[in-house]
């Protein structure tokens, strides 16, 4: 598997895939590249994708950028960006390649750039009936922060910046 950051040749890729699986409850939508563009545009965020290691297949991707959701009540979400705090906004992994570390791949990736560009902790959302996505995260280490009709998790991150190396 290769982790490699998110270029525009990707997001064809996502698109198509997010049509063809469909995406979990209570995820963001994008119907075309130009609403991902969009979205991670409005919002500074960066891209991983995860590829399939004998070809150029994503099988996997997650979207981060620095800030946080002032509020996990219905209506009143807004991203607020912030220098400390890193926001994993969406991670999907493809049906056949999950269970394989391929999300915890992403995350870690994800965590490592974070930090990177200063985050102390980092923090997501999740359905509250999106069982396997919080398991998911408790198994990465993060913590029940809030919990409203979505599930608020955080971890802090408290490693050196210099002790990690991402292949962009």
């Amino acid at each position: 598997m290769r982790i490699v950051k998110m270029k525009n040749e990707h997001l064809e890729q996502i698109i198509l895939a997010i049509t063809k699986f469909g995406i979990p409850k209570g995820a963001d939508h994008f119907s075309s590249t130009e609403e991902l563009e969009g979205y991670m545009d409005k919002h500074d965020f960066q891209g991983i994708v995860a590829l399939k290691p004998d070809s150029n297949k994503i099988v996997g991707f997650i979207l981060y950028g620095m800030g946080y959701l002032e509020s996990l009540e219905p209506f009143k979400r807004r991203f607020r960006k912030n220098t400390e705090i890193g926001y994993i906004s969406d991670i999907i992994v493809f049906p056949s390649f999950q269970g394989k570390g391929v999300g915890s791949r992403l995350v870690k990736a994800a965590e490592v750039n974070l930090v990177k560009m200063g985050a102390r902790k980092t923090t997501l959302i999740v359905s509250d009936s999106n069982q396997r996505a919080q398991a998911f995260f408790k198994k990465n280490r993060y913590a029940i922060s809030e919990q409203t009709d979505v599930v608020g998790f955080e971890k802090d991150l408290k490693w050196k910046k210099e002790a990690f190396w991402f292949k962009s």
